[in-house]
């Protein structure tokens, strides 16, 4: 008995709808590798953005660090003294510091702040270290 080319394909071959879910499953899988790639690639962003952020505002502290004690004096918003290469490599990055003269007048804080980002596509972002100094610590 010898079946017919016809026949013999409904045989071996895939139905309709077996290629319609052999599909789908494909295809969500790609969807859903797609978007972990692109999410990997935000945080790794988010991150090198943190790095550099984080990276500039401990030079600035240092620079202040570094200077005799008498030399560092009171301030809102100063311009950065060190780190601008840092900062032009983050999106719309901009950094600032503040130094406060405390009560007593013997201990000046040192405050560096850094924003970063836009508030409407990817949010802004800010990070600020602190650190208060004496004229004991400077010696």
């Amino acid at each position: 008995m010898s079946s017919t080319p016809i026949t013999r394909f409904r045989k071996i071959g895939l139905s309709l709808i077996e290629l319609v879910v052999v599909t789908s499953i494909i295809s969500f899988s790609v969807v859903f590798f797609f978007s972990l790639l692109a999410q990997n690639q935000k945080l790794a962003r988010f991150s090198r953005d943190y790095s550099l952020a984080t990276q500039a505002a401990s030079n600035e502290l240092q620079f202040y660090l570094t200077l005799p004690y008498d030399e560092i004096k009171a301030g809102n918003k100063k311009p950065f003294n060190t780190s601008k290469i840092l900062l032009d490599k983050l999106p719309s990055g901009n950094g600032y510091t503040n130094i406060k003269i405390k009560e007593n007048g013997q201990i000046k804080e040192i405050s560096i702040k850094i924003k970063w980002g836009d508030k409407v596509r990817r949010g802004e972002r800010e990070i600020e270290i602190a650190t208060n100094v004496s004229e004991e610590t400077k010696e």
